[in-house]
């Protein structure tokens, strides 16, 4: 059985589901101590991470490419680099 707050999900998962260039972006976030505040919650975790603004955060822990984030491209529903670096954060975690 697998633990619901363990990612099942790996750093190669995540470079080569969004490639080479959002990853890097995200990786710089997280090299930067950019992902605060980290939780856990009912779906996965849930985290602050600062870049122009500081955004609200969450990732699934079945999968990096699933939750949400407040900035214009997580509103849109698609994976944004705050939440790919939360995905680093908690493989590295």
């Amino acid at each position: 059985m697998n633990n619901i707050f363990i990612p099942q999900f790996t750093i190669t998962d995540i470079q080569l589901g969004v490639g080479d260039h959002e990853f890097n972006k995200a990786l710089t976030l997280f090299n930067k101590g950019a992902v605060n505040e980290i939780k856990k919650d009912f779906l996965g975790f849930n985290a602050i991470v600062s870049g122009t603004h500081e955004y609200h955060v969450n990732v699934d822990c079945s999968s990096y490419d699933r939750g949400n984030c407040d900035c214009y491209i997580g509103q849109k529903d698609e994976p944004c680099k705050h939440m790919l670096a939360l995905a680093i954060a908690l493989v590295y975690k």
